[in-house]
């Protein structure tokens, strides 16, 4: 059965729409700042900065739930993701690590957590 464009547009954004919510409840975000409403949040080092604040002190987030807080096409919105961890990291602002050991750079996989004086 063939579906006219316009309702098939409809039903996509509506199962984006449902995505980001799930995304949001899940990683703690409001609608307001995940983007289920015209004010979404898209930039990566506020979203990144706004899921650490939310997570216990030593916790750590994954790259790509950033993506996917700010984009559909979460894949796609990984270059701007990373080049924004790479300014926080910069300015002082989160640590990277993997499996438990800190990392002084990005390269390969990454978790990112609130930086610490420890």
């Amino acid at each position: 059965m063939l579906v006219p464009r316009a309702l098939s547009d409809q039903r996509d954004r509506r199962a984006t729409l449902t995505r980001r919510k799930a995304i949001c409840s899940f990683s703690g975000l409001d609608r307001a700042a995940c983007g289920t409403d015209a004010r979404r949040m898209t930039d990566p080092r506020a979203v990144a900065l706004s899921l650490l604040t939310r997570r216990a002190p030593d916790a750590t987030i994954c790259p790509s739930e950033v993506a996917r807080a700010i984009a559909p096409d979460w894949r796609g919105a990984m270059p701007a993701v990373h080049a924004a961890i790479d300014g926080l990291v910069r300015d002082g602002q989160v640590r990277l690590s993997w499996k438990g050991r800190p990392l002084a750079t990005r390269s390969g996989p990454y978790r990112i957590g609130r930086y610490s004086d420890d």
